[in-house]
């Protein structure tokens, strides 16, 4: 017998094995199909439990790495759910899963997943601000929602090696980032407040212009970080590496150092309190800071979709501190006017408080609002 010969006669054992296989995944795929389908529809459903076996059913579908690009499409949009879910869940536990089942996925789920938390963080953000106004039982369940997104970002971001992240405007408020690989991110605006940065790398990270405060850096790497014009107050900073970018803070105030060269441009003490606004104007950010006089704000606004830098004085009007007026002159644009303030809200924050508005500049009116930081000259920790 040769070899063609006995080929022919493997061939239909081969044949039979070959269409078992299909049949076996095909079933596998189908399930999995049902699974996601079941999974998905149940999140809504009152009970917790079921949302919990939902978030556990779809883990297990983002835990391996996907080789077909429609499981790879599936992964990333299980990732949008998740991280949606995270937004608007009321109970923790269920919380805390899908914010594990995100950490735990595959390099290309958490990619997609990191990108979806930070723009569901801006939105958190701008929800937990409305709601001070209304000062009602929102208020508490937006700023758990708006911690649960921090935190659930965060916990990515401590697993991040590889990629530099666009994370502007960013708001990571009582988080723990300690080991975090944050090189060459993009962090221009963000507010980084009582957050823990232990042993976390920001070489050639961009935070200009941003707020940063009651953080803790110990053994942290700023190397060629860029601190152009951001407000530093609060933070203690320990054996940090390459501390010399933090000379091109705009502020730096009440910071403490140890076995670490304070900047020249420290101040441990002013004769009035220093106020920080982050304003939102249309899709122009401000930063607004306290000058030598106390009735007048050094201000600059950029947009991400813009190059130009605007930059004006901001003064402090005579009037009631609930309802005072804010007059911008020397603007650099020539956009001069009136910045009117309707409401004055205490943050769940330290130090902060929303407020909101309208302003009637040169060439147009328009709402505004912003958060408002109040740093007293003694010195505080918390």
């Amino acid at each position: 017998m040769d070899a063609n010969t006995t080929l022919l006669a493997y061939l239909p054992g081969i044949a039979a094995v070959l269409v078992l296989a299909y049949s076996v995944y095909k079933d596998y795929m189908l399930r999995k199909e049902e699974v996601y389908l079941n999974a998905v529809s149940s999140l809504s459903d009152g009970a917790a439990s079921i949302r919990t076996a939902s978030v556990l059913a779809l883990k297990s579908l983002i835990a391996p790495t996907a080789l077909r690009r429609s499981a790879r499409r599936r992964q990333e949009t299980i990732a949008h759910i998740l991280a949606t879910q995270i937004l608007e869940e009321e109970d923790p536990f269920v919380r805390s899963l899908c914010s594990r089942a995100l950490s735990e996925a595959n390099f290309y789920t958490r990619y997609h997943a990191t990108r979806y938390l930070y723009e569901l963080n801006l939105i958190a953000w701008a929800r937990r601000n409305a709601a001070c106004i209304k000062n009602n039982a929102s208020l508490d369940r937006n700023e758990e929602a708006l911690r649960a997104n921090s935190q659930a970002l965060a916990s990515i971001l401590k697993r991040w090696r590889l990629r530099a992240l666009n994370l502007r405007g960013v708001h990571l408020d009582f988080t723990n980032l300690t080991g975090a690989n944050l090189r060459r991110c993009n962090m221009t605006e963000a507010t980084l407040t009582h957050a823990d940065f232990t042993k976390a790398s920001f070489k050639r990270t961009r935070l200009d212009r941003a707020i940063i405060t009651h953080s803790y850096f110990r053994g942290t790497s700023l190397r060629k970080a860029s601190f152009e014009n951001a407000v530093v107050c609060y933070c203690r900073f320990s054996k940090v590496a390459g501390s010399d970018p933090l000379n091109h803070a705009r502020i730096l105030l009440n910071n403490t150092y140890r076995d670490t060269p304070p900047p020249p441009r420290e101040l441990k003490h002013r004769d009035s309190p220093t106020e920080v606004f982050r304003t939102t104007e249309l899709d122009w950010v401000g930063i607004w800071a306290s000058t030598q006089d106390e009735h007048v704000l050094s201000a600059e606004w950029r947009s991400p979709h813009s190059d130009e830098l605007v930059t004006a004085k901001m003064r402090r009007t005579p009037s009631s501190e609930e309802n005072f007026t804010l007059l911008r002159t020397e603007s650099s644009d020539k956009n001069d006017g009136e910045y009117r303030i309707h409401q004055i809200a205490q943050m769940p924050v330290p130090d902060a408080h929303f407020i909101n508005g309208e302003r009637q500049l040169v060439a147009d009116k328009q709402p505004w609002s912003a958060v408002r930081w109040t740093f007293l000259s003694s010195p505080r920790h918390d």
